[in-house]
């Protein structure tokens, strides 16, 4: 489910009457984007069925996928990735049975040359993985055989959104509005400019990020067991 930004800048116009709706949008934006890059809030898992060398496959509708055997790539899904937070793989005749890989690390991916990542194959599930980029990863050693590929990250809206993640309005709104009150008030010679205000709304701010990250740490251990073999919607 989303929300409109409206319902957001409802809650912000009341404190900042004599703003423009267009700038509180930019504030609102500028706040869920900067808050979602911080906690890693907002998170989604797509399964990607048996992955194998250099196939085209289509999910329910989703964009196309293109895998070389090495690199699944997160879907658009009207937001951008932050990063990849955990991968996990399962044979093809235990679906259900998810194992986490290792994150590599660049220095031990450096260690070695290219050609000698891409060489290493096995007949069994990979270990490890290295992210490319924040909605790309690698799989080492490069399987030989079929298998089942979860891969977790965690979005921020893209910057020209108009609906967000209900979660957000539901959950943490006031933290949201907070912030973006800090940067209207922080704004310099404006009607509505009051630095003092600002700064109390950026501990607002600051103090809603340190719960959620402390909810999203917490939530880590437990949502590792509670993976489900399902395919990506959009």
């Amino acid at each position: 489910m989303s929300v409109s930004i409206d319902d957001f800048v409802d809650n912000v116009r009341t404190d900042v009457p004599m703003c423009p709706d267009p700038a509180i949008e930019d504030a609102i934006r500028d706040s869920i984007t900067d808050f979602c890059k911080q906690t890693w809030i907002i998170q989604r898992d797509f399964v990607y069925n048996n992955v194998e060398g250099a196939i085209l496959e289509e999910l329910n509708g989703a964009p196309v996928i293109e895998f070389d055997g090495v690199t699944p790539t997160i879907p658009d899904v009207g937001m951008r990735p932050v990063v990849v937070i955990k991968v996990f793989v399962a044979e093809e005749d235990t679906p259900t049975d998810y194992v986490p890989l290792a994150l590599m690390s660049k220095l031990t991916l450096s260690a070695r040359p290219h050609q000698y990542w891409e060489a290493q194959e096995t007949d069994g599930l990979p270990t490890a993985y290295f992210p490319v980029d924040n909605a790309t990863i690698r799989v080492y050693p490069v399987p030989t055989i079929n298998y089942y590929l979860t891969l977790r990250a965690a979005f921020k809206p893209k910057r020209n959104a108009s609906s967000f993640d209900d979660l957000l309005y539901d959950d943490w709104l006031e933290e949201i509005c907070a912030g973006a009150k800090y940067r209207l008030f922080s704004r310099p010679s404006k009607p509505w400019t009051d630095y003092d205000v600002g700064i109390f709304e950026l501990g607002l701010f600051k103090t809603g990020i340190g719960k959620a990250r402390i909810l999203i740490n917490n939530n880590f251990s437990s949502r590792e067991m509670q993976i489900s073999l399902r395919r990506f919607t959009s």
